[in-house]
């Protein structure tokens, strides 16, 4: 989006997942474990808390913008470099099918 190059993502085999049951209280799994209790819901809001941190202080509307001058998010260039330039051949059919659609569902009738 902003010119930068992109990093392959590569998902995680196993992953924690922790689940609050509401009551302060909350279930834990990874791979084959599982863990139950309150100092799971510990360890749960201490995570949410930290990750929530990262999104109190966002940059201001003047720094995005000087980011977003020079790299527009969405020329054709861009598009075409990263989808293929058979993506705008599929956006039209996309329309002329929306077009279509629309037409069956609200036909123009003369008055």
């Amino acid at each position: 989006m902003f010119g930068e190059e992109l990093e392959e993502w590569i998902p995680q085999e196993e992953f924690l997942g922790i689940i609050n049951t509401g009551d302060h209280y909350a279930i834990a799994s990874k791979g084959g474990m599982c863990v139950e209790g309150d100092f799971i819901f510990a360890l749960k809001d201490k995570i949410d808390v930290s990750w929530m941190a990262g999104y109190q202080t966002l940059p201001s509307m003047e720094e995005m913008a000087e980011k977003q001058k020079n790299n527009p998010p969405f020329d054709e260039a861009s598009i075409t470099h990263t989808m293929g330039p058979s993506v705008f051949e599929l956006l039209a059919k996309a329309k002329m099918r929306l077009v279509l659609l629309l037409l069956i569902l609200f036909p123009v009738r003369n008055i």
